[in-house]
């Protein structure tokens, strides 16, 4: 390729994968070096001056695979390719570590390539003891070409043995994998020149000595900076073997349990996050065999926007709330009830607190369901359980219990200051104007009877309520970090007032006390001796950006968070 990007040769050479038995897939890393060697014969046939002139090269490779080499470099045993799953077993054992998920930022699945190595110590453990180095099949290629061990930080992340945040090999991760630091490579940014080309190497290959070799990539970090998917926001679909959804990252902010995976990138100080399904065209493929219609008229079937996206990829409405009220003194946990079809809880004393959070509808044009949740929030008051109100449900409150709700002319955005009037025992660590981030088109203009105002914040004249000593309510959104929220106002952009919109992302840029409004959440509820609980609705996946989604949250002294799927 020239500096400008063009072309000089293309080569592709094959070679065959060994399926000894059902979920084994291996590969003879000797047939990367044979399809090297060929590819790079063929190139100098069709240009020699190209050859002659090389200056780089860069490698990438599938990821995930285990290439073990003993003390001299010596291959130990075919190559465990990234979809072989005889080590599911090990993979889940190594993911009850719920620390794992957080250095490594993925679920541990057993096409990574720390369960295959437990799985070689547990079924051919004279095998595992000769292990001197554990490559992937790109570093491989690299040890052959330099006789130097060295990896690329996006090829690493998907070992479950780095630190994908801080970009350096897990101790712990490795300890857990019964690996030793020393049996790894060395690291290198994707850009990073990591050695050259041997002299005997460059000889026998008919290429310059002095080549420079490149840290490179693992196959999907290469494919995004081959389409240019570099920054904070850029994205692409690939269909191949497997489907994948990738989106690059400024920040390192893994949601593990989503399933999304979280990797470091090729490029320094950026990462990527992506979503995969083994099979992809395959499958179109299968229903274009079934329904009688060409793959190319299945796509073109396809609406030009894929909705719910940006919900999903910031690991949905419970991860928000558990993050928000989760700690490791006072952990929580998430269920879900489906109150949209009429699943509610049977009554009040189910649980002993309750949330209830945001939702797609309005208050000011009532569905049918919500006619039995209004009841039930009439229980919840009736028996003085304790309750919390978020948007929408801080809406719902006010609605059932006597209050009035109005549509504004204009959305509530920002991330802007709640003045509070009334300081409340619980309110601790107490501010006087917490800074919380709005999404709302109806507002509370009327308090219910025997409640009291707490807060008021710019075009929200009621933002906090109180009633008695078992309800505390608002219309701001703690649950929303100011990532998603900016993410969120942008999504939704068409429904909003440019000049809004461009005050609300300036906003963004100073921090949330929407931990401060957690702290309060939970104090409230703990002050009778209780903890949290949720309910949350069902989401169009339409307007799944509008994250109006109704919830309800319990809690107790282990506490479990329920969602009701509103």
């Amino acid at each position: 390729m020239t500096q400008a990007g063009d072309f000089l040769g293309v080569s592709d050479q094959s070679y065959s994968v060994s399926s000894i038995s059902s979920g084994y897939n291996e590969q003879n890393p000797k047939d990367w070096i044979d399809a090297l060697k060929a590819a790079l014969s063929e190139i100098k046939r069709t240009n020699a001056e190209a050859v002659a002139n090389l200056y780089a090269i860069g490698i990438a490779g599938h990821m995930h695979g285990a290439t073990l080499l003993d003390k001299n470099g010596a291959i130990l045993h075919p190559c465990i390719l990234w979809n072989d799953t005889r080590s599911h077993k090990q993979a889940s054992k190594l993911d009850q570590d719920k620390n794992l998920r957080n250095i490594t930022g993925n679920i541990i699945f057993p096409g990574f390539t720390a369960p295959k190595l437990l799985w070689v110590q547990e079924n051919k453990p004279e095998l595992f003891t000769n292990i001197a180095k554990v490559l992937l099949p790109a570093s491989y290629l690299g040890y052959y070409l330099t006789g130097d061990y060295f990896m690329d930080m996006s090829d690493a992340a998907g070992t479950s043995w780095l630190d994908v945040r801080n970009r350096c090999w897990s101790d712990y991760a490795l300890n857990a994998g019964n690996m030793r630091s020393d049996q790894m490579p060395a690291l290198f940014e994707g850009s990073q020149v990591a050695s050259s080309v041997s002299k005997f190497i460059a000889d026998d290959l008919g290429i310059p000595r002095g080549v420079s070799i490149v840290a490179g990539a693992g196959d999907n970090a290469a494919a995004a900076c081959g389409v240019g998917i570099m920054q904070e926001g850029q994205g692409f679909v690939s269909l191949g073997t497997s489907g994948v959804l990738l989106t690059a990252r400024s920040e390192c902010n893994p949601l593990a349990e989503s399933a999304v995976h979280t990797f470091c990138h090729a490029l320094p100080n950026t990462w990527y996050q992506m979503g995969v399904i083994l099979s992809a065209t395959d499958s179109l493929n299968w229903l274009s065999s079934i329904i009688g219609q060409s793959p190319s008229q299945l796509a073109a079937k396809l609406n030009d926007e894929i909705d719910g996206l940006l919900y999903e990829a910031h690991g949905g409405y419970q991860k928000f709330f558990y993050d928000l009220l989760n700690t490791d003194t006072d952990p929580v946990t998430i269920t879900v009830y489906d109150v949209v079809n009429n699943e509610l809880p049977k009554d009040p004393f189910e649980q002993e607190g309750w949330i209830v959070g945001g939702s797609r509808s309005s208050i000011t044009a009532v569905e049918p369901w919500m006619l039995k949740l209004f009841d039930f929030l009439q229980d919840l008051d009736d028996h003085k359980a304790p309750t919390v109100g978020v948007c929408f449900g801080h809406q719902a409150l006010a609605h059932a219990l006597g209050g009035e709700v109005q549509r504004k002319h204009s959305w509530g955005l920002g991330s802007k200051p709640t003045q509070i009037h009334l300081k409340e025992p619980w309110m601790t660590p107490q501010m006087n104007a917490p800074v919380i981030t709005f999404c709302h088109e109806d507002e509370v203009v009327g308090l219910p009877d025997k409640s009291k105002l707490i807060g008021s914040a710019e075009n929200c004249a009621i933002a906090m309520f109180t009633k008695e000593d078992h309800i505390f309510s608002m219309q701001p959104h703690p649950e929303f970090s100011n990532v998603f929220a900016r993410d969120l106002y942008n999504d939704w952009k068409q429904s909003f007032d440019p000049s809004a919109l461009e005050i609300a992302n300036d906003s963004l840029n100073s921090p949330s006390d929407r931990q401060i409004i957690g702290s309060w959440i939970k104090e409230s509820t703990n002050n009778r001796n209780i903890k949290t609980k949720i309910i949350s609705k069902s989401i169009d996946k339409k307007i799944i950006s509008k994250l109006i989604l109704t919830s309800m949250i319990t809690v107790r002294k282990k506490p479990t968070i329920y969602f009701l799927n509103i």
